[in-house]
C-alpha cells in the first residue's frame, strides 16, 4: 500500500492510517514496515521502519516522517507500508515454503551460474497455504 508524497514530504497525514487499517489481519491491527519503492531504512529499524502496532497512529506518523525526512529527496515512488510477517519458529511448527519477496533482478535473486531449477520445481510442487486458499 502506498502514499505518494513528493521527495522529501511526508505524506497527508490521514493517508498512512488509512494504509495501516487496510493492512489488518484477522486478529486486527499488526505491525508494518515502512519503505519506498526501492529502499528501506532497515539500518535505522526503531525510528525509521518499524511500527509494533499499526493502530497507534502517533507512532506511525512520527516513523514515516522519520523515513522520509532520513530518504530526503531519494525517496523514490512514494511511502510504502508492508505488513510485517514473524518468521519466527514456533515448537511443532510444520517447516513451509514462503515466498517472501520477489523482486526484477536488481535487488533479488539466485547468484551468477546458480541453477533456479531445483528452486522453481521446489515452489512449483509446494502444496497451497490452506490458511490463505480455502
Amino acid at each position: 500500500m502506498t502514499a505518494d508524497p513528493a521527495p522529501g514530504r511526508p505524506p497527508e497525514p490521514t493517508a498512512p492510517a488509512r494504509l495501516a487499517a487496510s493492512l489488518g489481519g484477522p486478529d486486527g491491527p499488526r505491525p508494518v514496515v515502512v519503505k519506498d519503492w526501492v529502499k528501506s531504512r532497515k539500518h535505522e529499524w526503531a525510528e525509521a521502519a518499524y511500527v509494533p502496532y499499526a493502530a497507534d497512529t502517533a507512532r506511525l506518523a512520527a516513523v514515516v516522517g522519520r523515513f522520509v525526512a532520513l530518504q530526503a529527496e531519494f525517496l523514490t515512488g512514494g511511502v510504502v507500508l508492508r505488513a510485517f510477517e514473524d518468521f519466527d519458529r514456533t515448537v511443532g511448527e510444520a517447516r513451509v515454503w514462503r515466498v517472501v519477496e520477489v523482486g526484477d533482478g536488481q535487488v533479488s535473486g539466485l547468484p551468477a551460474g546458480a541453477d533456479p531449477g531445483p528452486l522453481y520445481r521446489a515452489l512449483a510442487a509446494a502444496p497451497p497455504d490452506p490458511r490463505r486458499h480455502p
